[in-house]
């Protein structure tokens, strides 16, 4: 894997994944080669895009387009609480 040195890793997870990928041995593999994981059971759908300078970015959809209720909004009063 050193020969290939991947800096950006997909792993295509679906729900409730019966064979339980990715398997926590490569994953490990993938971790100590400090290779950036995505998993779209986690991440949601991936938008990757290809740059005319060989540079590849991803983006992953949940990150980019949160849910209304996981952003916290502005000047929210309930935000400044302390949790109850």
């Amino acid at each position: 894997m050193r020969a290939v040195d991947p800096q950006r890793v997909i792993f295509p997870v679906g729900y409730r994944n019966r064979f339980g990928h990715p398997h926590e041995e490569a994953a490990g593999r993938y971790r100590d080669l400090g290779s950036r994981m995505y998993r779209t059971d986690r991440d949601g759908a991936l938008m990757v895009t290809f740059e005319t300078g060989g540079e590849i970015r991803i983006e992953p959809y949940r990150a980019v387009y949160r849910r209304y209720w996981q952003t916290t909004m502005i000047d929210d009063p309930v935000a400044d609480t302390e949790e109850f």
